[in-house]
């Protein structure tokens, strides 16, 4: 991630990790927004709809965490980690320690995104069936009633 350096010592002003955040935040409103406003999804109840926003929330801010670290917390700024070299190492040895790590949550992710789009989809049909099964219904209710 050559960009990222280059971003930050050009313009120390700009925080990398929080422009990281805004961009996977946007894409993330972006899914949810496609999911949510699918055809399907306006006959969902208000519960299903939360809980699939309240979701892709959570997997936003699983992103958001398992990105490669560009920089310390504020509890680590002391001595030794207040160095710059030595801190700029450690943040390497880090990234290159827990790079598989990485790899795995990133496809846990994907496949958390593609379990929740593929419940979204099954709550749709459950959903058109019990108005099918209603609209057959509503007519031998009348016939008894």
């Amino acid at each position: 991630m050559p960009n990222r350096h280059m971003i930050a010592e050009n313009n120390p002003s700009v925080s990398v990790d929080e422009l990281m955040t805004k961009i996977n935040e946007q894409i993330a409103g972006s899914r949810a927004a496609s999911l949510l406003d699918s055809e399907g999804m306006r006959s969902l109840t208000a519960d299903t709809v939360t809980a699939v926003a309240n979701m892709e929330a959570i997997i936003q801010t699983a992103e958001n965490a398992s990105h490669v670290r560009t920089s310390w917390g504020a509890s680590l700024a002391r001595f030794p980690f207040n160095i710059l070299p030595l801190r700029a190492f450690f943040l390497r040895v880090l990234a290159f320690i827990f790079r598989d790590q990485r790899q795995v949550n990133a496809m846990l992710i994907d496949a958390f995104r593609a379990s929740l789009e593929l419940n979204v989809r099954l709550c749709e049909q459950v959903d058109a069936m019990r108005a099918r099964l209603d609209d057959i219904e509503r007519p031998k209710r009348r016939k008894t009633g």
